[in-house]
């Protein structure tokens, strides 16, 4: 693994490749952490949904 510190390797392709590297176990992880940061900082970010308006609105897909 290569690590830089030049801004120039901080573009979003740069990212883009970085994160296609890991495994979807990684990913999860990263997004997880990711989210547990914004919940941790912006409490307004995780709220309660009022779930009502979402009435009838649920399609079931199945697979073939």
């Amino acid at each position: 693994m290569h690590v830089s510190h030049d801004r120039a390797e901080e573009s979003f392709e740069a990212k883009a490749r970085w994160f296609q590297t890991l495994t979807m176990d990684e990913r999860l992880d990263y997004l997880f952490e990711l989210m547990d940061m914004m919940a941790e900082n912006d409490n307004k970010a995780v709220r309660p949904i009022d779930v009502s308006a979402f009435k009838g609105c649920v399609q079931i897909l199945r697979l073939p």
